[in-house]
C-alpha cells in the first residue's frame, strides 16, 4: 500500500471547477483478479490525495440505473 500511496501525485494538476464524483465498478464472474483490491485502493488514494473527485466503490448491478448514475461524472471498470 505504501508504494501505491508514494506512486501517486500530491495534489491535483488543475482543481476542477465543480466536484467529481466516479464510481468504481468492480465485479467479477468466475475468475477473480487479486489485482482488484488494489486497483481500489490507488483510485481511492488519488481522490484522497488530490481532491480532484470522489470515489464509490459498488460490486452491485443495482447501481446501473438512470437516477443513480446521473450523480457520476464517470465510471471506472476495475475487473
Amino acid at each position: 500500500m505504501r508504494e501505491i500511496s508514494s506512486a501517486q501525485p500530491g495534489r491535483a494538476t488543475a482543481k476542477p471547477a465543480e466536484d467529481r464524483k466516479v464510481l468504481v465498478f468492480y465485479r467479477c464472474e468466475g475468475f477473480i483478479h487479486t489485482s482488484i483490491p488494489w486497483g481500489n485502493f490507488a483510485l481511492q488514494e488519488m481522490a484522497r490525495k488530490t481532491g480532484a473527485f470522489s470515489v464509490d466503490l459498488a460490486d452491485q448491478y443495482s447501481v446501473f440505473n438512470k437516477a443513480n448514475l446521473k450523480q457520476y461524472d464517470a465510471i471506472i471498470f476495475n475487473s
